[in-house]
């Protein structure tokens, strides 16, 4: 029985096409979506440059990334998901005894990840087109659940990271990867200045990690920069009862 199958009270069979074919969103995600959806503004954006996304990611955050994931030592049959999974560029990182399930908005990006998945001949993977701030599944569904350089790229990153603490155990982790500005008033600063800017170009510079992760009812394990100082990882476990939408703790 597949990943999907396993969830079809929330997303009808019906309606999809399971295995290494692409799942479209039920339709309250999709409605949800063009009101309030984590893809809203910047969807457009990365649809028009996803044939060109794998070069810069590749080329500058890719390795970071695969790193983070070795990191997790994720254990055999692990559920998975991969909340803004883009073109996959990452998917190859994950263990091939584990049970993927990537996520996205942008049908241009699955479609990207999609090749990729068949030219691998990857059966542990498949992939779903959702809102990132109305996942389709139940909760306590996966064992690790992350999320690479995509909260600072969605309109509503804090209910995106509520939605990944609902769906992840609570023996599971989540692991974030991406740019948050470091506690320094100067970067800080500077970060600010910019986030106009970046705006433009599809993410936001001035996401505070502590606001973030304050937001929602987890225990944060590990933080870190890594190689590159403009990227931290952070890896987390959300408490057992996720309802009551608790105060992070960091653990010293």
């Amino acid at each position: 029985m597949s990943l999907l199958s396993q969830t079809s009270s929330t997303i009808r069979a019906g309606r999809h096409s399971y295995g290494r074919g692409l799942s479209n969103p039920h339709a309250r995600t999709t409605k949800a979506a063009g009101k309030t959806g984590n893809g809203a503004v910047n969807g457009a954006l990365y649809s028009r440059f996803s044939s060109s996304y794998d070069v810069l990611f590749s080329s500058l955050l890719a390795s970071g990334v695969r790193r983070s994931i070795r990191r997790l030592r994720i254990p055999a049959n692990a559920r998975v998901l991969d909340v803004g999974t883009g073109t996959g560029a990452c998917l190859d990182a994950f263990p091939h005894d584990s049970i993927v399930l990537g996520v996205d908005q942008s049908m241009d990006m699955l479609r990207q990840a999609q090749k990729r998945v068949r030219r691998k001949s990857w059966d542990h993977i498949q992939l779903v087109a959702a809102d990132a701030g109305f996942l389709p599944f139940p909760d306590d569904r996966f064992n690790i659940v992350t999320a690479f350089h995509s909260l600072t790229a969605m309109s509503d990153p804090h209910r995106a990271l509520q939605e990944m603490c609902r769906v992840c155990t609570p023996t599971g982790r989540i692991l974030l990867v991406g740019h948050f500005p470091s506690r320094s008033r100067c970067w800080s600063s500077l970060c600010s200045s910019l986030d106009a800017v970046t705006r433009r170009l599809g993410w936001r510079a001035k996401l505070s990690l502590d606001e973030l992760v304050e937001s929602v009812p987890a225990t944060v394990l590990r933080q870190s920069r890594l190689r590159c100082p403009l990227f931290t990882e952070v890896v987390m476990r959300p408490h057992e009862d996720c309802g009551d939408r608790a105060r992070s703790r960091v653990v010293a």
